[in-house]
């Protein structure tokens, strides 16, 4: 299970340890605290944050992919006896505007990782309306579709 937008500090958070159930591990990246963020005035969760939770049984690799500045980034390579599995993860925060920026590093990120030679899950949350006909949209799925990816999303997954 893949989750977005968790809102943890650490590894450590009662939060994150909490949600995990027996028999499971997980991984996490909780968001990076930019250098002018001032520790002292935060009021409640910073947001952000990304987890995987997974059976213990499942062997994980974390993969490096990079660090990017317009989405927030967490990815594994996992073998279940002779299944193998990349999964990534990404949230790019819905208050932030879509920009070049973000096509640039999703382009790079993608070219990443159609490298592995096994079956790939890109999860998250992009904050793209793909169920609009617009240019972003468009952007989006040509670029999957140029890496010999398919968009498996068809529908709009919240309202408003």
């Amino acid at each position: 299970m893949c989750i977005v937008e968790s809102f943890h500090e650490s590894s450590s958070s009662p939060s994150v340890i909490a949600s995990t159930p027996p028999s499971f591990k997980y991984l996490e990246r909780a968001r990076p605290i930019p250098p002018d963020f001032d520790l002292a005035n935060i009021r409640g969760p910073r947001g952000g944050g990304i987890c995987i939770f997974y059976r213990n049984n499942f062997r994980s690799s974390a993969k490096d992919l990079g660090n990017f500045t317009s989405f927030e980034l967490l990815s594994s390579y996992f073998t279940f006896w002779d299944s193998h599995l990349l999964i990534v993860v990404i949230y790019r925060p819905g208050s932030e505007p879509i920009t070049c920026t973000f096509f640039t590093e999703f382009t790079d990120l993608l070219s990443k990782v159609v490298c592995y030679s096994c079956d790939l899950f890109i999860l998250g949350d992009i904050n793209i309306h793909l169920d609009q006909d617009i240019a972003d949209t468009r952007r989006f799925n040509n670029l999957l579709s140029s890496h010999g990816l398919v968009q498996l999303v068809t529908g709009p997954t919240h309202r408003h």
